[in-house]
């Protein structure tokens, strides 16, 4: 196969258990530092501050890790097509 049909076809397969390691990571420091910020300067720094964050931290991440799954993979696609022009 030639150079230029490679750049096509895109970045070669990640195994499904690196994005899935990549994106558990990647979900709990999104959702561990967005819950936190957004609490924080949304509600302060109250009596009842932890476990309201856990709440929102557990919550965020049930629903962060599935879509990261989901959406990763396209953008890396997506940038890797974008970029591989200037990669010469």
């Amino acid at each position: 196969m030639s150079k230029r049909t490679d750049e096509r076809r895109g970045p070669p397969a990640v195994p499904f258990r690196v994005r899935a390691v990549v994106t558990a990571v990647t979900g709990l420091v999104s959702a561990l530092l967005m819950s936190f910020l957004g609490l924080a300067i949304n509600y302060g720094f109250r009596s009842d501050f932890l476990s309201r964050w856990l709440f929102a931290f557990v919550t965020g991440y049930v629903i962060l890790v599935p879509v990261l799954l989901f959406i990763l993979p396209i953008v890396q696609r997506v940038v890797v097509r974008y970029f591989a022009p200037f990669q010469q």
